[in-house]
């Protein structure tokens, strides 16, 4: 408290002796006094007037001394208001320095110094981060209205004149379709022409389409945010509108702080530098990279609406179904991202005013540090701030960027195969509840959406290998291409094959030699690979012995049977069984077996298919 003290007293001695000199110097000619106006001087005349009237020149000389010297007192007395008060801020703009001098000094003193290293680094943040807060109160809880935006319509209008031309040129070559068709029993010859309807209806309500999409889920937004809309408002500050014209730094600090409604709000970095360097700087960074997600989002919506015209008419005028498929999946999965950021941010202002005793919340939130383990709602909204950019990375910027690289069909193809596999989950879920609840009619149901299931993979298979896209396994979902054309179902079976055994034991064991062996069948022509993974295993070459009499049996010691079973299923657990019936192959479909014209790639021959 000395040292304070003593650099307290030089401090104010150093103000008493600077700023006397500084502020009450007399100004520099042709230099207006602080505060005062410009007063002019009186140039002298020339030498050889003065030489003409010295007697008088001096008598005027002393009147017009006596008249400046009034009139420097004239503009003295007038103009002390504003010199007084550019003292009074120069010296309150002095004081105000010297508290934050003493005060930094002080902390220095204390040993605080890390903590004017976290201040000045969040101040550098916060200067990043402030050309895009704004984003947090235009696109993050609220997708503005495209149309309202000129140069969306603008190019809109463009695009959809140009897909005109080309609907005028379809229109022609459909109307030669027309009698072209009308000599073909059977055809519908004004199909080509309701292709051409149907392109130019879509074209002209597509930017609507997507403004009602939108209006739809601003709605379930604004559902969402009202009881954190209340709070907010509440605290008698600022508010929340929700409509693309609030503040994102109050968007952003609600989470953080209650102050961040106040008129004169805190920086949203004094309200993390108290966290410490660590919370601070991870924060920070994680709003930057939201911020920059949700302008993303709405150029990415604004490019999609720009561009509908062509899709549309493009789509319908080469029969791609894919292509609307693809971007309407697109769109709607941009459009319906709000409500997540909605939620999050939501669930992030809640436990926010709970902590600060500003809402009465019931259930988890009315305590939360006790409801997440002690943490506090600082950390718990770093926690969500990374999950949500994790979600966003995972579900809408990765599929984005994959459909974008396709920009002709904009990834529809994999879009029905993923209904596909939805369709076919739905199928297996509605068979374990027919087999739990005995209801042979659930299980009917099960079936024909398996078909279903079943139909449209074949579609997406056909569409993503007119596009050209190869073909890919992952996680054991099989991607287009793998199984071909199917031709026809096979003959209806009892129930839905689950599983196939792709060796087992067959038969009982028999002694040979003083040893006893256990017969193990597996895939046909799979002996080479079927020794190699046993011995792989560990299992010793003396206990397994090749069957010279069959190509789809080994003989493994019986003490090591059923080891060998679960070795060679590991072994081909990736491969695809397929059985031969004919000139054809079978292979199970969502557990349907079907027939197709050639065998699966990297599939495995289950021998001839027994009903």
């Amino acid at each position: 408290m000395k040292r304070l003290g003593r650099v307290f007293t030089a401090a104010v001695l150093a103000f008493l002796l600077v700023f006397p000199v500084l502020c009450l110097a007399p100004p520099a000619p042709d230099t207006p006094c602080p505060g005062g106006k410009a007063v002019p001087v009186l140039k002298a005349a020339s030498a050889a007037t003065g030489n003409a009237g010295a007697g008088k020149s001096s008598s005027s000389g002393s009147k017009s001394s006596g008249s400046n010297q009034s009139g420097k007192n004239t503009q003295g007395s007038g103009g002390g208001g504003g010199g007084g008060d550019g003292l009074l801020a120069k010296i309150s703009q002095l004081i105000d320095t010297i508290k934050a001098f003493v005060d930094t000094v002080g902390k220095i003193l204390r040993g605080e110094i890390f903590d004017i290293f976290v201040e000045w680094w969040g101040k550098q943040l916060q200067k990043t981060l402030d050309p895009l807060i704004g984003a947090f109160g235009a696109v993050f809880l609220y997708t503005p209205y495209l149309h309202s935006h000129p140069w969306v319509h603008s190019w809109w209008s463009w695009t959809f004149w140009i897909s005109f031309g080309l609907l005028f040129a379809a229109t022609v070559w459909a109307g030669i379709k027309v009698f072209t068709a009308s000599a073909d029993p059977g055809k519908d010859m004004w199909k080509p022409l309701k292709v051409v309807g149907v392109a130019l209806v879509s074209a002209l309500v597509s930017l609507w389409a997507v403004d009602f999409l939108i209006l739809l889920v601003n709605k379930m937004g604004a559902a969402i945010l009202t009881d954190a809309v209340k709070q907010v408002a509440s605290l008698g500050g600022k508010q929340i509108a929700l409509n693309g014209q609030d503040d994102g730094a109050l968007a952003m600090g609600l989470l953080f702080s209650s102050d961040a409604a106040l008129k004169n709000p805190p920086a949203l970095y004094q309200m993390l530098v108290p966290q410490g360097l660590f919370l601070l700087t991870i924060i920070m960074i994680e709003i930057l990279v939201l911020a920059l997600f949700a302008m993303a989002r709405f150029f990415v919506l604004c490019v999609l609406a720009v561009a509908a015209p062509l899709y549309f008419v493009g789509a319908s005028l080469t029969s791609r179904m894919e292509t609307l498929v693809g971007w309407w999946a697109l769109v709607a999965r941009t459009v319906f991202f709000q409500l997540v950021y909605a939620v999050a941010w939501n669930f992030c202002v809640s436990v926010r005013f709970a902590e600060e005793g500003k809402a009465a919340s019931s259930g988890p939130l009315a305590s939360p540090s006790a409801a997440f383990f002690g943490a506090k709602a600082t950390f718990i909204e770093m926690v969500i701030l990374l999950a949500l950019i994790y979600v966003t990375w995972k579900f809408w910027a990765r599929p984005t960027w994959t459909a974008l690289k396709e920009p002709a069909t904009l990834g529809g193809a994999r879009v029905i195969l993923s209904a596909a596999a939805l369709a076919s989950d739905a199928s297996r879920v509605l068979g374990l509840v027919s087999k739990t609840m005995h209801d042979p009619g659930i299980g009917a149901a099960g079936i024909k959406l398996g078909e279903y299931a079943g139909r449209l993979r074949r579609r997406g298979e056909d569409l993503l290998r007119q596009s050209g896209a190869g073909e890919k396994t992952r996680n054991r979902r099989f991607e287009p291409g793998f199984f071909g054309k199917v031709i026809d179902r096979v003959a209806p079976v009892p129930e839905r094959i689950r599983s196939v055994e792709v060796a087992r034991v067959e038969g009982k064991p028999f002694e040979e030699n003083g040893v006893t062996w256990s017969a193990v069948r597996i895939p046909e022509g799979e002996t080479q690979n079927a020794l190699k993974a046993l011995k792989g295993a560990g299992i010793p070459d003396a206990a397994v012995r090749v069957d010279l009499n069959a190509t789809d049996v080994i003989l493994v010691a019986h003490g090591y049977a059923s080891r060998a079973v679960q070795v060679l299923k590991a072994a081909f657990k990736k491969r695809i069984p397929y059985w031969t019936d004919g000139n054809y192959f079978v292979v199970l479909q969502d557990g349907i077996p079907v027939h197709v014209p050639a065998p699966p790639d990297n599939g495995i021959n289950m021998g001839r298919w027994r009903q």
